[in-house]
């Protein structure tokens, strides 16, 4: 499975760690929107870890590129160049509706304590 969800106990709440890899199909994306709609309450943060090597169809990347996404913030562990450039592309080119802070990062210590800082915001 190309996604692998978890949850995170930090000092300052939940949060949702998505670790990615190998090829992401559109039934990963969509399955990951599911997970992402907005509830009542207090919105998620995201901790992703994309590992190298992890590609995305075209449909998954025109999914990703139109999704909107109610959030508290979101890290991301990318070490791959490719994947990196990709991501920042989706998330800055495209018209995907972040309502929260996104940072890129290489190491997964400084993504979650950047992620825990982060408010949690509500609903």
């Amino acid at each position: 499975m190309p996604f692998e969800f978890s949850h995170l106990d930090l000092p300052s709440g939940p949060c949702l760690r998505i670790h990615a890899s190998g090829w992401v199909e559109l039934a990963d994306g969509k399955a990951l929107e599911l997970l992402l709609k907005p509830a009542q309450g207090t919105l998620p943060k995201i901790l992703g870890v994309i590992v190298d090597g992890t590609r995305y169809s075209p449909e998954v990347r025109r999914l990703f590129s139109a999704m909107d996404m109610d959030l508290s913030a979101m890290a991301l562990v990318v070490w791959s160049p490719v994947v990196r450039a990709a991501v920042n592309m989706i998330i800055r080119i495209g018209s995907t509706d972040l309502s929260g802070p996104v940072r890129l990062f290489t190491d997964e210590a400084e993504a979650s304590a950047w992620i825990d800082e982060q408010p949690p915001v509500e609903a």
